[in-house]
């Protein structure tokens, strides 16, 4: 792609949290390397390789199809994808790459009611279950030695979100506490 990177579109955060009203984070102290996990598939995918281009525009089918259900509020078809995000990353990059710790994350989700997807190259994971079922998945992760947090998406204001990225990038100073009014329209 000529940009070098994905198309991102904004979600609007009451469809997403009726689609997902409970989402969570389970990770590991020492994650992967993004950089080794990703090397091979680009450079296939930059070769034109069947499988790898197959591949990729599969997961941004799911994607697609992700972005509608939200907008739907289907919970159901949200667990389904991001099931079938993990299954075509599988296929895609194989166990050996993926690794015996970032698989895990996976079965841990799976086998105490949850859902599970990579929401980066690997130490990581974001799932979803039922309110009922989670004690025993947060359980499950830090049993293993996981840190596990449920988590709430942040949807700043377009203006927000553009001086939050200055600040931490050095292009600009934290605004202080009477810069901060008005910021989110507040």
């Amino acid at each position: 792609d000529a940009r070098g990177h994905g198309a991102y579109d904004r979600l609007d955060q009451a469809r997403l949290h009726a689609a997902l009203p409970l989402l969570w984070l389970a990770y590991c102290g020492e994650p992967s390397d993004s950089g080794a996990i990703h090397s091979d598939v680009k450079q296939r995918w930059r070769n034109g390789e069947k499988a790898a281009v197959a591949g990729m525009n599969a997961i941004a089918a799911v994607a697609r199809d992700a972005r509608r259900a939200i907008a739907l509020g289907d919970a159901a078809e949200c667990r389904r994808l991001m099931g079938r995000n993990f299954e075509l990353r599988r296929e895609l990059f194989g166990d050996a790459v993926l690794g015996a710790t970032n698989l895990r994350l996976i079965e841990i989700a799976a086998a105490h009611g949850g859902i599970a997807k990579f929401p980066g190259s690997g130490g990581a994971v974001v799932g979803t279950c039922d309110p009922a079922d989670l004690a025993a998945v947060r359980n499950a992760y830090e049993k293993e030695g996981f840190v596990f947090v449920k988590i709430q998406p942040y949807f700043p204001s377009a203006e927000t979100a553009m001086a939050e990225l200055a600040v931490s990038s050095g292009f600009a100073r934290p605004p202080s506490s009477g810069d901060l009014h008005g910021l989110d329209g507040q």
